[in-house]
């Protein structure tokens, strides 16, 4: 048995495809044998994570533009991607690498919209959301909420106003008795009529007496 022999080397191959190492031994005698080894490199790729998409505030209204982002989308070997958007009615996107889209919808609905993206090496993900189109001029919940809102303070006016008038009317009630009691007093302290006279007792009680 010859000597044993270990060789250590430290290589980095940035490329994926196959890498020859030929190891050659001597025995100082002019006398040598070649070993060939071939190692295969292979590209161990990361797919992209789920694409991010954001469609701004909804819903939207029919004949609305709806602008459509993708750029919090990446991908963790930091390769470029490609984007392809189907909008849910019918209308696909090729791939591309715009961040932004735009899309008119004509027609009323929940719209799922998909988002897929790859990295040119294989590698592929998808996103969907849904996109929810109203009719024009239809109020949203919000809009809804606001007129009930508006309902309740109209309301609420109207039952103030009646109580107040109702109170004007008692004032007025109040003010007629005590005018037309005011007027029977000065009637009943008037100068009595001849063969008469008028005596107020003790307990203020008012007493005609008749003169003779």
């Amino acid at each position: 048995m010859g000597n044993e022999l270990i060789l250590v080397t430290d290589q980095t191959h940035v490329d994926a495809s196959p890498l020859e190492i030929v190891v050659r031994a001597t025995d100082g005698e002019a006398l040598s044998s070649d070993l060939t080894i071939i190692i295969h490199v292979i590209d161990v790729n990361d797919i992209p994570s789920a694409p991010v998409i954001d469609a701004g505030a909804g819903p939207f209204e029919k004949g609305d533009t709806v602008i459509l982002s993708s750029e919090g989308s990446l991908d963790i070997d930091g390769d470029e991607l490609e984007y392809m958007w189907d909008f849910g009615d019918g209308d696909v996107t090729d791939w591309g690498a715009a961040l932004l889209v735009e899309h008119i919808y004509i027609s009323t609905g929940d719209y799922k919209v998909t988002l897929s993206v790859r990295d040119g090496r294989g590698g592929s993900n998808s996103t969907e959301i849904v996109v929810s189109v109203m009719d024009s001029g239809a109020p949203s919940s919000d809009d809804e909420g606001n007129d009930a809102g508006d309902k309740r303070d109209e309301r609420d006016l109207m039952l103030v106003i009646a109580a107040l008038f109702l109170l004007a009317i008692i004032a007025v009630l109040i003010a007629v008795a005590l005018m037309i009691g005011r007027k029977n007093e000065e009637k009943e302290v008037s100068a009595p009529e001849e063969g008469f006279r008028q005596d107020m007792q003790p307990d203020s009680t008012l007493v005609a007496v008749v003169e003779e």
